[in-house]
Order: C-alpha cells, then structure tokens, then sequence
C-alpha cells in the first residue's frame, strides 16, 4: 500500500489564547487534534495533520489567524509554529473516529459517507467527505453560513427572485451543496486549490447534485457572472481584494454572505463594504458564533 504524505502541523501559544486556538484547528483539522499532555500545570503544543496535497491553503488560513492572536494578545502570544512532512501510512482513515453526523443548524445536517443517516420530516442532509478540503460543518463560519442560507432560501427562492448562487472558495462544496438542497436551481463553486477541486466534485456528486451545482478551478478575480446569492467563507484579507467583484456579482435584490471574518475586524470589513455600496444602502445584518462573524449584505435592494 502506497505510503500517505501528510504536513504536520504544530503550534503553541500562551494560555490566554489556547482555547481559541483549539477551536480554530478543530474547524481546519476534521482529523481532529492532538494536544500535549499538562505538566506541571503547563500545557504543551496541539498538532494537526493535514494532506499534503491541498495543505497550502489551510495553512494560509493557520499563519493568519496566528497573526491575529498576535494582534489580540501582543507579539509573544505564539510560541511555537512548525510544518513539517511526515509519512504516516494509517493516518487517512484514522480521522473517520473524529468526523460524525453534526446537526449543524436546525434544518441542515452533515454527515459523513461511512454513516448511514437518513433524516427526519424536511430534515436536509448533506454528505460529506473532509478529503484536502476545508469545510465539514465543524468551524462557526461554515456553520454561520449555513444558517444564513437556510434563513435566505425560503420555498426555493432567494429573495423572491429566480435562482442562482456563487460559491467563492467553495472548499469541499458544502456551502454549494447546501444552497442546492435548499431550493437553488443553479450553483457554480469557484475553487483556486486543485486538489479541493477534486474534493468539491466527489461531494457534489454524493449528493447526486452534478446536474445542478459546477464546479470550477480557477482564482476569482472578477465577476464570472450576476447571481440572487453570492457566498465567500474566506478569510478577511482574501476577501478585501475581491470585495468588488463579489458585490458585482450579486443581482438587484440579492443578497451578499460573507465569513471567516473575526470580530474584532467587524468595524473594517463593515466600513470596507460602505465605501463601495455608498451609505444609503442597508447595514450588513450581522450574526455571531464564538470569535467569528458572519455578514449578510443586500448591496442593491432593486
């Protein structure tokens, strides 16, 4: 059996931080955490292993919500950050004991493909396989999304308006799998890693939804089209560079949903956002999960 290459990934960070940096690698890791044992009342570094294929992005992701640790507790909040490789040949099936069946708002599950869950009354599920990519319903902004889209998607509309949805940086699909399951009768996920690429595919087809949801690899960096629904679960700094372009792409009357945004960059992504839309139009409505806000923006209510 061929040998699985696998980035492992350690941290540490002062005590005041560690409970977010836990919750922030439980989201990017579905294989789960490793955390030192306590010694003398001191804990020790957490480690994640992710694939090698498809790692960059995730560690992206790992050095900027690092640099606003830094940001929050002072330059001394991150002890320690290595990425190393590793060969680990039992480690791809090992992370199945860590990723179950999570009932992630009230409508919306997500469930693993080695489960067997049905679903109850109007109960919308969603099976996914983790793979390279981020996304299984365990991070608050996927979670914060999903909400969104269930609150938006109403009878198979999006704001009483004929269907359509952009997913950028769709990850694993599961934003783009939901929407369709809520009712939308076209998405298009847009995905710049390859191998996430791969990843949002197979999902899309495990939930018998190729005829509905496409796929694309390739960089967003202008509008590829006009949609009711525009999603991007990104990071603050990837989305300030394609705000435009992502407020381009939403209709007259659609909506704009955006997170992997911190709470303490609210008031900039907010004032980012006025400046291209102009004050007369609505504030973002803003909800809330742990450290982490979700932004839905009606750039031109029509």
């Amino acid at each position: 059996m061929k040998e699985s290459v696998f980035i492992q990934v350690t941290v540490e960070v002062v005590e005041e931080a560690r409970l977010a940096l836990l919750d922030f690698l439980t989201g990017l890791s579905p294989a789960g955490i490793v955390e030192e044992s306590e010694w003398e009342g001191v804990r020790g570094p957490a480690c994640i292993y992710l694939h090698r294929e498809g790692s960059g992005e995730r560690l992206r992701l790992l050095e900027h919500y690092l640099d606003s640790l830094r940001e929050l507790w002072g330059g001394d909040a991150v002890v320690s950050y290595a990425a190393v490789e590793v060969v680990d040949p039992g480690w791809a099936t090992e992370y199945r004991r860590f990723f179950t069946t999570q009932h992630v708002t009230p409508r919306i599950t997500v469930s693993p493909p080695w489960e067997t869950y049905s679903g109850r009354g109007d109960e919308i599920v969603i099976t996914i396989e983790p793979g390279p990519a981020f996304g299984t319903g365990t991070h608050e902004t996927t979670r914060l999304c999903l909400s969104a889209l269930e609150n938006i998607c109403t009878g198979g509309k999006v704001g009483g308006m004929l269907d359509g949805m952009l997913d950028v940086g769709g990850g694993s699909a599961i934003l783009s799998i939901a929407g369709a399951l809520l009712g939308v009768d076209r998405v298009l996920g847009i995905e710049s890693d390859p191998q996430a690429v791969s990843s949002a595919r197979e999902n899309v087809a495990r939930n018998g939804l190729t005829d509905r949801v496409t796929i694309r690899g390739e960089v967003f960096e202008q509008s590829v089209g006009t949609f009711d629904l525009v999603v991007a679960n990104l990071t603050t700094r990837e989305i300030e560079p394609i705000i435009g372009p992502l407020l381009e792409s939403v209709l007259p009357g659609g909506k704009l949903v955006l997170s992997g945004i911190l709470d303490t960059e609210e008031k900039t992504m907010v004032r980012t956002i006025g400046a291209r839309i102009g004050p007369d139009r609505p504030a973002p409505d803003v909800t809330r999960l742990g450290e982490w806000i979700c932004l839905v923006v009606e750039p031109n209510p029509g």
